[in-house]
């Protein structure tokens, strides 16, 4: 940002407060609760001009976003498009508006692409799973497969765990949603949930005091961490047991490990960066650290993949180098917020096409996704 358009902003601020306190605030105060002489009509004729130029100002810089072409225009373009694309990014989702057929399971929303394909397969989860939907949809306009997405809202799908911000809304979603999916028999079925923000606390696997217990008066909060440790251990078994009984009546299972993302960055905390910096840049996820912040948890998905005779697929051999993971796409960066990516970008590029082969094909036919 340049010194004059500072100081312009500064001038701005300053005499519209001013004009605001002496010709609305005041005024208008002394008028309603008499003290001051009524208001002429001249004078209304002016506090009603200066409160339609502050609205249309208001509607001026909402319409261009904080007059950005003026604060920006000594920007190289790249940063002014980078700027743009940061901007852009809140917008860019689509949620459950391709699926051709929608219902509700309790708690969880169900989504059906490629009605009547002859292969039928299911993606159980949270909105990590409905992020997908763009590319899934893609997959059954091909023809061979319908795909059945099935989402609550920050739900691990694991059965026993009750959290406090929910209670036991998540735990009845899993049961429900893994009976219907034993109950439908599927060809194919992958769990796909936001682990990472589940279970990627550094140091204790889990925010303290996530858990509660039942009771009839509420869900008490649980303060005890062997307690926690134990249920949440029990949780991860019977999730392991869930997929091999699906596994036993001949589906195929897999299960997608943590997703890169960078905890707590938002894109406009890019926004600012490149806006006062006034240079384009390159962030990228350190892969040694999201590996490190996410090990419990990955571990224990190995481990549930591994017990139950489900495919590990690891996004992280899609979407990082041995050093780093992407935040950034030709361009473009891939999340619409914290942890979401972009349904503009998911869509299409190759390196969100971890899912494409075993919803294709299944594990049987070549490597999906190796576990480092």
């Amino acid at each position: 940002m340049t010194l004059p358009v500072v100081a312009l902003g500064i001038v701005i601020s300053v005499v519209a407060a001013s004009f605001s306190y002496k010709l609305v605030e005041t005024k208008l105060r002394d008028a309603i609760f008499g003290h001051a002489k009524a208001i002429s009509p001249q004078r209304w004729t002016l506090i009603i001009i200066g409160a339609l130029a502050i609205l249309a100002l208001f509607i001026a810089t909402h319409l261009t976003t904080g007059f950005e072409a003026l604060r920006t225009r000594e920007l190289p373009a790249p940063a002014r498009q980078q700027l743009a694309d940061y901007r852009a990014t809140s917008d860019d989702w689509v949620g459950l508006a391709p699926c051709e057929q929608r219902w509700r399971i309790g708690m969880a929303q169900g989504c059906v692409l490629g009605k009547g394909n002859r292969q039928r397969v299911a993606v159980i989860g949270d909105s990590h799973a409905e992020q997908m939907i763009p590319r899934l949809k893609r997959i059954a306009a091909e023809g061979n497969v319908e795909i059945t997405v099935l989402r609550s809202f920050g739900c691990a799908p694991l059965t026993g765990l009750f959290w406090t911000r929910g209670e036991d809304e998540c735990a009845i979603f899993a049961n429900r949603v893994f009976s219907y999916v034993a109950k439908e028999k599927y060809d194919r079925v992958i769990v796909h949930a936001a682990w990472a923000l589940y279970f990627g606390d550094s140091v204790s696997h889990w925010t303290p005091g996530a858990f509660c217990s039942p009771r009839w008066w509420g869900c008490r909060r649980e303060n005890d961490a062997a307690t926690d440790a134990d249920r949440v251990e029990a949780a991860f078994s019977q999730l392991a047991k869930q997929i091999q009984s699906l596994r036993a009546s001949g589906s195929e299972a897999a299960v997608v490990l943590p997703e890169p993302f960078n905890f707590g960055v938002l894109p406009r905390d890019y926004y600012r960066q490149v806006f006062f910096s006034g240079k384009e840049i390159r962030p990228s996820i350190d892969r040694t650290q999201f590996e490190k912040r996410t090990s419990w948890v990955r571990g224990k998905l190995i481990m549930v993949a591994a017990a139950s005779g489900a495919l590990p697929i690891d996004p992280l051999t899609y979407q990082c180098d041995a050093k780093s993971c992407l935040l950034t796409l030709n361009s473009r960066f891939i999340y619409k917020d914290k942890h979401h990516l972009r349904a503009s970008i998911v869509g299409t590029a190759t390196e969100f096409g971890y899912l494409d082969h075993f919803v294709r094909h299944g594990a049987g036919r070549g490597i999906v996704g190796r576990v480092r």
